[in-house]
């Protein structure tokens, strides 16, 4: 019985560590990356604006922190932005991917 016990001990310990280790791993990627549909592009400024596809401020903003799926990225006057939307782009200097 005492065996058993330390063993599920041991077990739970084990995979306590494991899920720690995975939630702790960062991967940093650049725009360019991101082209594909189903990557998500998160929100690092405070009410993040959004844009349309000539650069043209909307009267949208995004809040921090939150997660957006990117359909594209596309490159507007020399910036990188991420398609959150049908014609709604959060600019890579207000987010990452």
């Amino acid at each position: 019985m005492k065996k058993s016990i330390l063993f599920l001990f041991c077990a739970l310990l084990g995979t306590g560590s494991a899920v720690t280790t995975a939630a702790t791993s960062v991967t940093n990627v650049s725009a360019q990356s991101v082209t594909q549909k189903g990557n998500y592009a998160q929100v690092s400024s405070d009410q993040a604006p959004v844009y349309d596809q000539s650069g043209d401020r909307t009267n949208v903003s995004l809040q921090k922190n939150s997660t957006w799926q990117v359909a594209k990225t596309q490159s507007i006057n020399g910036t990188d932005y991420f398609q959150v939307a049908s014609n709604e782009y959060l600019s890579s200097k207000d987010g990452f991917a």
